[in-house]
């Protein structure tokens, strides 16, 4: 099925002298698109959403005409930054948490949310059956390595029993044994490189809003402010429900 005219893909990469030219033209024609920026071979630890305005990755003065596409970079443009996610995600296998958005653009203010798979949920009929689950898969990837032991130093600062710092859940009122359950959120990501935090760094939070916090966000969750209010409506909404 052919993509929708505003969900199609353009890859421009050093197969041609001319194709950065041709992408810098892609830019100035369609400047409310989106283009992912990533090696010719494209690898997982760097791929970069920007706005098709973005001087970051388009600077001729920066990279010369042909610098944007004849180096090590190749740019995939789409009028829609899902058509990106999806096809990038779903076609090359590029997890989501990877899809980076550019802090300076417009791409820093998306919500990347997870894409839908190839074949539309619409799809789907009431009673089909469930796919089988339970093989065994090998696969390889590389994983953000996390200290056990800052966790550990960071409830021993906190008084107990722990509760959410954004609903204020406390798991201990489901029995002593689960106040452990608690979670230990990184205000700032653990990402591309190797930080060295402080224990203000982290929050306190219930399974419920550390999902929140992170979902269709993996590299840009939301801030303590943000999980607050939306914790607060909830309970609002809830206690108009009783």
């Amino acid at each position: 099925m052919a993509l929708k005219p505003n969900m199609a893909i353009h890859t421009f990469d050093s197969s041609h002298p001319s194709t950065a030219e041709r992408f810098i033209k892609w830019a100035k024609k369609n400047q409310d698109g989106f283009f992912i920026n990533s090696h010719q071979e494209t690898k997982d630890w760097y791929v970069r959403l920007h706005g098709a305005q973005c001087k970051t990755a388009t600077s001729t003065k920066r990279y010369g005409l042909s610098g944007a596409t004849l180096g090590k970079y190749k740019k995939t443009c789409s009028k829609r930054h899902e058509a990106l996610i999806e096809y990038f995600v779903n076609q090359i296998g590029v997890p989501l948490n990877r899809i980076i958005p550019c802090k300076k653009c417009s791409a820093r203010d998306l919500k990347l949310l997870p894409p839908v798979d190839l074949q539309d949920e619409s799809a789907i009929t009431t009673g089909e059956a469930l796919d089988e689950e339970g093989r065994m898969k090998l696969t390889k990837h590389y994983a953000i390595e996390r200290s056990r032991r800052n966790r550990r130093i960071v409830l021993k600062g906190r008084p107990q029993p722990y509760a959410c710092e954004a609903c204020d859940l406390s798991l201990h009122a489901y029995g002593p044994e689960y106040g452990a359950l608690i979670h230990v959120h990184h205000r700032h990501p653990v990402g591309q490189r190797v930080k060295n935090p402080q224990t203000e760094d982290f929050l306190l939070l219930c399974p419920n809003c550390h999902g929140v916090a992170h979902w269709g966000r993996a590299l840009n969750p939301l801030d303590i402010a943000e999980l607050r209010e939306l914790a607060a409506a909830a309970r609002a909404k809830w206690t108009g429900e009783s």
